[in-house]
This record gives structure tokens, sequence and C-alpha cells, in this order.
């Protein structure tokens, strides 16, 4: 019988075809701009854009690259190990009883931290970072610009886009955010015939995006603080999902260059070395899937690329995509400035590793890890104990070393049993000496405060709080620094920051609302009223940024003055300042609760007290002065002169 066996061949497997063209979308969106462009003005928009991607990038790879992302590391606290130094670690992680291994201690990133908390302190001062003065007749203008700002702080997170900015600056020597008018869908609770229903709104404002120096394009020709006025680009690259890109393409706002389509679940690998994205440097190696976008602000003549008719130059914000610089979005953002804000702790250095408060601490660093890891090496050796051996006086080692090799044992016999034992002891290891290390540290981490001083409360206690004067003058004279890098951060960042947040809601907004100051009424504003308000910002220095104690003490006396005088109480509101000292002193306790029933019934004076005053009112009265103002009355019980 013959059986015959037969080779089935399996047919070949189709790919999974998941590009937007399959799934049924046109991603070349005709309402999109960049649509009507013919494809010569697409090609030399392109090429052009992406020239200023080469030209602008901050970090490219190289030599500088490699020492930023060195400074980085060793600030995170990474530590490069010998062959012998793999061996201690291997064995101090089994649990063997050994000397563990160097140790980088992090004090820099703690002293960093310590300022970027500072400058929070002091820029974003207590009412808020948008805190602004104007004309007097205009106050209420400039407190409604005041209150939407902190609103757009609120909802886009502005103290963690900022903090973040403060933390690059120091320890890359250039920081700063970009300012994006955006528009994000957010869901809110609202009331309903039906009752309570959750609906999604667009929540409009501006948001800021910190930068990230890996990640950077920027016009080189300028410094940091003038791009925004005097530069030609500036941008940045991060990543998204491909969920979001897709959204964004399918739904139009982005579209596709002719003759091309994408691939939502085609995950391409991206890295710093294949792509334009670089992964912030870290003791490994991060390999992201995903594409990487460009969004680049462009100071540009846009008739010359056919994007509108207009032969005045303005700014432009592209979105560009992947590696291949696909230019998927175009918007006139109908601004003078490019809107990015940037400052340099140390401008007068270049802006990488060189002159960085980071870089100023980390040799502090060394040093005091070098400290501890030798106390850590040596402390297990002192545990261990000493060890000592005998001088040859002691034991006759030809005899022994004969018996030994018979196989038979000599007793030990002291040659010498008439001499002192200690004088034949030897020893071969001494116990070091650990005094001063801690005095060796804190020798570290005093010249750390006096390259950035950050320990101000601690100076404050150390006065036993004699004076509030002679604090005050403690804190001015030990932060002059400080101070100094505060004004220069404010100076270069936030005071730009200021005017296209407010040229923002100027262009966007038609209406803002405003409390009246005379009956307090809140209504709506058209946007005109808001131009040319001048406003002033103020950062906090001296005892009022650091020592809320001094400040609430002085108002407690000012409240104890008022409340001696009723007819200064009819002009000022005096349960808003009491609240305001228990806010100053960690309370939250709202004291208008605390007022009288106006409505109440009026207790009637008793015979005595009408008595006595109907004979104050038959006293004469005397010749009096001019009348004094209720702010004057108060001055003078102060001990000062009003202000004229």
């Amino acid at each position: 019988m013959v059986v015959k066996f037969e080779k089935k061949i399996p047919k070949a497997k189709k790919a999974l075809d998941t590009t937007a063209s399959a799934l049924g979308f046109n991603l070349r969106s005709p309402e999109n701009i960049l649509t009507k462009l013919s494809q010569e003005q697409y090609d030399k928009l392109q090429n052009f854009l992406q020239d200023m991607i080469l030209l602008g990038r901050v970090i490219p790879a190289g030599d500088k690259r490699e020492t930023l992302e060195g400074l980085i590391q060793e600030y995170n606290g990474r530590v490069q190990y010998s062959a012998t130094d793999k061996l201690l670690d291997d064995e101090y992680k089994e649990g063997y009883p050994t000397a563990p291994p160097p140790t980088n201690l992090t004090t820099a990133k703690a002293h960093v931290e310590s300022a970027v908390a500072y400058l929070g302190s002091t820029i974003t001062v207590e009412d808020g970072i948008w805190s602004a003065n104007a004309d007097p007749t205009k106050a209420s203008y400039a407190n409604a610009i005041a209150d939407r700002l902190k609103l757009d702080a609120q909802t886009f997170s502005h103290s963690a886009a900022l903090t973040a900015a403060f933390r690059h600056g120091l320890v890359s020597n250039l920081g700063g955010v970009f300012v994006d008018w955006a528009e994000d869908a957010v869901q809110e609770i609202q009331d309903s015939p039906n009752g309570m229903e959750i609906s999604s709104t667009l929540r409009s404002g501006n948001k800021l995006v910190p930068t990230d120096i890996f990640n950077l394009i920027l016009d080189q020709r300028v410094t940091p603080d003038k791009v925004y006025r005097e530069g030609e680009y500036a941008g940045y690259v991060k990543m998204m999902t491909r969920s979001a890109i897709f959204d964004k393409l399918r739904l139009g706002v982005w579209a596709l260059p002719e003759g091309e389509d994408y691939d939502p679940y085609n995950f391409p690998v991206t890295s710093g070395d294949c792509s334009d994205y670089y992964t912030t440097p870290s003791s490994a190696d991060i390999t992201i899937r995903g594409d990487s976008v460009i969004t680049l602000y462009v100071r540009i003549y846009p008739k010359l690329f056919g994007l509108s008719d207009s032969t005045e130059p303005s700014v432009w914000k592209f979105t560009l995509l992947r590696s291949a610089h696909w230019v998927v979005g175009a918007e006139d953002t109908e601004s003078s400035y490019l809107p990015v804000c940037m400052f340099q702790f140390d401008p007068e250095t270049n802006y990488n590793t060189i002159g960085s408060l980071a870089s100023q601490l980390i040799s502090c660093q060394r040093f005091i890890s070098f400290v501890f890891s030798a106390y850590q090496r040596s402390l297990l050796k002192n545990i261990a104990g000493g060890v000592i051996g005998v001088s040859s006086d002691v034991f006759d080692i030809q005899k022994m070393s004969k018996a030994a090799a018979l196989g038979g044992v000599v007793p030990a016999t002291r040659q010498m049993p008439d001499k002192p034992l200690s004088q034949d002891v030897v020893p071969l290891s001494n116990p070091v000496n650990l005094t001063n290390i801690p005095q060796d540290i804190n020798l570290a981490l005093e010249m750390m405060q006096r390259i950035f001083p950050t320990d101000m409360l601690k100076q404050i206690a150390s006065l036993e709080r004699a004076t509030q004067y002679q604090a005050a003058a403690t804190v001015q004279a030990g932060n002059k620094r400080n101070v100094l890098v505060a004004a220069s951060i404010d100076t270069q960042m936030m005071a730009p920051l200021r005017q296209i947040m407010v040229d923002n809601l100027l262009r966007h907004v038609t209406s803002l609302e405003v409390v009246d100051d005379k009956d307090g009424q809140r209504y709506d504003a058209d946007i005109s009223n808001f131009i040319g308000l001048n406003l002033r910002y103020v950062i906090a220095d001296g005892m009022a940024g650091i020592d809320k104690l001094g400040v609430a003490e002085a108002l407690q006396q000012a409240i104890y003055n008022m409340l001696q005088m009723p007819q200064v109480l009819q002009n000022f509101d005096v349960y808003g300042a009491i609240n305001y000292v228990l806010r100053l002193r960690g309370s939250n306790i709202d004291f208008n609760q605390f007022k009288a029933n106006p409505t109440a019934p009026a207790v009637a004076p008793t015979p005595e007290e009408q008595a006595a005053q109907q004979a104050q009112a038959a006293l004469p009265t005397p010749e009096q002065g001019p009348a004094m103002s209720p702010e004057a009355i108060l001055m003078e019980q102060l001990g000062g002169m009003p202000q004229q």
C-alpha cells in the first residue's frame, strides 16, 4: 500500500491595512490653508522651515550635548562605577557585610530646588502671579485683567510650568516658556431641566509650555531674552500619541500634504539618534515609540509663500510632523511678538553648562560625596576593629614551621617571658579618626549657601527675634544675590510674558468682568476699555516675601489703631484687613461671619448714660484747626506723615 503525502503550502498572510485611506478618512482638509498652496509653494515653505529647524537646534548632537548630559546625570546622582566598585555594588545588594560602593549625594539638586522655591515665593507673590497695579482711576480694569490671568493660571497650571522653567534655567543656564492661546475641551457639571448633567465645553486661555533645552529651537543670533522681539524663529519638539495626531488630522485641524497617508497603528521607534526628539538625559537609555511634533513660530512675509496677500511681516505658527517634516498646520498668530520668553541665570555666559547654578554647585557635591563615601568605608572598618600583629620575638616561627611540616604541633611559648607583652604587639592598622567628617561636610554646605543663599529662615531664627528691623536688615544683607537673580529673571522672562498674555486677551476676548469700586457690582466691560492700562508688576523682596510674621504684626498694630478711631472705620474695611492678617498667619477663618445682626433691636441706654451724654453735649466746643482726613488721622496715630 502506497501512502501519498500532499504538502500544503500556506497562503501568504495579507498585511492589515490600517492607514487613514483604508479607514475612509481624507486627511487633506480643504479648509486648511496648506491645501490651497501649489506644490511649488509647499515645497518652498517646507525647505524654508527645515532650514530654521537645522539652524535653530540649541543642543545638537556632539560634545556640547554630551557635556550637558553628563552634568545633568551627575546632578541627578549618577555614579560612574569602576570594575572594583561594580563588584562592591553587587555584593552590597546581595547583603554581604562589605564596604558600600561610592555614593553621589544630590546636594546640588536639593539646593537648586530650594532656589526654585525662593524664586517662586518672590516672583509669584502672595496675591497671585499676575497681580498688577495701574492708574488709580483704572484700578478696577487692572484687577479684571489680573483676575482673568489668575483664572488661566488655575486652568492651565501656570505655577507648574513656571517652576519647570525656573528649574531648567538654574540647571542648564537657559529656561523659559512658550505662550500658546489654547482651546481645550473640558467636562463641566451643569444644571438642566432633567437634573444635573455633564457636558463638554471649550475653555480658552493662555497656556504655558516650559522649554526643554534638548528639544528647543531658537534664533541664536540674538540673546534669549530678546528673541520674542528681535528674533525670526523659535520652536520646540515634543512627543504626541498617535491617536491624538490622528484625531487632529481627521478633524481637519491639521492636513497632510498631497499624496501622503498616515497609519495610526504603525509605531516607528523614535530615539535621540534617529529622530528630532531627544529624551531628557537620565541614567538609562530611553526608547520611545511614537511621532515627534515640531511647533515652530516664524516671522515671515506670508505673500512670499502664498499664505496671504499681506506684504507686512507677521508671526505664523507652523506644525511639522515626523522626521519627514511634513507641514501639517499653519496659523497666523496676529501678533508682533514671537510667543517665547526666556531667561539665563548668568546672562554673561553662553546658554550651556557654563554659568548655570548647578555647574557652580557640582564641585561642592563632588567633595561632599567623596567625604561621605570615605566616611562610610571608614566607619565600617572601625566597627570591624583594627588589625594587630606580634613581633618575631614572641614565638619561634622556624620551630613551629618544622613541626607543622612533620604533622606535629608545638605549643606557643614566649621566648622572653619577663618582657612586657605590650612591647611585642605591633599594630598593623589604626582606626580612622572620623571626628572632622561632619565638620567638612558642613563646610561644603556653607560654601553652597555662599554661592546662592537659600536658608533665609535659619538666618532670621538665629537672631532670636531681637527686633523686626534687625531681622529685616539681616535678610536683606544675606540675599542680595537672590534679589538680583529674581529681578533679572523678572526682567528677562516675566515682563514679556505678562505683555504677551495680556495681548492675547485683547485679541481673543470680547469682554471682561469688572467689579465696580463704588457698589461692588459686577458687569461686563468691552475689551476696548483695557487698552493702554500701563500695568505695573512688583516682585516681593526683603521681609515681605520671606518673614510673613513681621508683616502680620505690623498690620495687627494698624488694625488696633483703626479700632480706636470710629471715624476711620467708616472708610476702611476692618473685617477684610483682619481676614488678610489671619491668612498671613496660616488661618482661613472668615471674620465676616462674626458681624452683629444689623436687624437686632438696639439696647436703650441707662439713665446714667443718658445724663452723661447730655452733660457732654452741653460743654462748649473748642476752636479747632482745619479738619483732617481719616487717612491723616490714622497716619498720625501710627507715627508717620500722610502721603501727599
